[in-house]
């Protein structure tokens, strides 16, 4: 399967709608399938003795004013657009504009929210940080009661470290290859900004990437916390998955040429003796 990436852009919009255009267009330009975005009110996501919090994250908000034009500008460069809703009234915000929902490792325990998504029959994705493989009976849980509702399950499982920004040696890539085992379709969602940590990732089955992503001024609200991925830096990472996605093909290794020049078994020398006429007389054989 060809590794699907997504540009977790979140709230590095600053509130500017031409910065989050010209971001989604650099997603775009740098090979992503998809873009993600945070709808949240600040109000209604700290409890109200945490104010300090609550004011930060008010600059942090995407204005609902914005999804309509997101969702166009996604439209038009065949980029899927995903939001994660952080909270009931968001989740029938979007729902006129997403291609996909995300639950959010920090909601992934909250079952109104997940319940809500699912009624919508939008396809969803959910990370499944700050969990360990015994809580997938409890998930399992949770989604048979969607199931026995009619309501749609996750297609996409994300592991994640919900650090920011997260240090490698705690990212246990090991439990892709476990939720690999239970699930189809399962991803890496990063907060280290390591290239190594996304290829060991995609090595141990993860088909889907997000990454948080600014531009190149690294000027977005996020980045000064340190998990986010400037386009250059991304850039080369996908692009060294697609060459190496481009290995894997089960194609003509266009070997015929070079086997002439092999070691004839008679007499140990270069090249066999049934092309040696053939090829000295070539004036492109080396």
């Amino acid at each position: 399967m060809i590794t699907k990436f997504i540009a977790e852009i979140g709230s590095n919009h600053n509130q500017d709608l031409t910065r989050t255009r010209q971001l989604i267009d650099k997603a775009k330009e740098i090979g992503c399938w998809g873009v993600k975005f945070q709808l949240f009110r600040a109000e209604q996501l700290y409890a109200p003795e945490f104010k300090s919090q609550i004011n930060k994250m008010k600059k942090w908000e995407l204005p609902i004013s914005y999804i309509e034009q997101i969702k166009i500008k996604c439209q038009d460069l065949d980029l899927k657009f995903i939001c994660t809703p952080f909270d009931l009234t968001a989740v029938k915000i979007l729902e006129p504009y997403v291609d996909y929902y995300k639950i959010g490792s920090y909601e992934n325990q909250w079952e109104d929210l997940i319940a809500t998504v699912a009624a919508t029959n939008i396809p969803w994705m959910i990370s499944l940080g700050m969990t360990t493989i015994k809580d997938i009976l409890y998930y399992n849980l949770i989604w048979t009661k969607l199931y026995h509702s009619n309501s749609n399950l996750p297609i996409i499982v994300f592991h994640c470290n919900s650090n920011y920004p997260a240090i490698p040696e705690n990212c246990n890539l090991n439990y892709i290859r476990d939720l690999k085992d239970i699930f189809s379709l399962v991803g890496w969602s990063d907060h280290t900004v390591e290239p190594g940590i996304i290829y060991k990732a995609i090595a141990f089955g993860a088909q889907y990437i997000e990454f948080h992503f600014d531009l190149e001024n690294m000027l977005g609200f996020e980045s000064e916390v340190g998990h986010c991925w400037a386009p250059n830096k991304i850039k080369q990472v996908i692009h060294n998955v697609k060459i190496g996605e481009l290995a894997e093909a089960e194609t003509d290794t266009n070997e015929s040429q070079a086997s002439k020049w092999r070691t004839d078994p008679e007499d140990g020398l270069r090249p066999l003796k049934e092309f040696r006429k053939e090829l000295l007389n070539d004036p492109n054989a080396d």
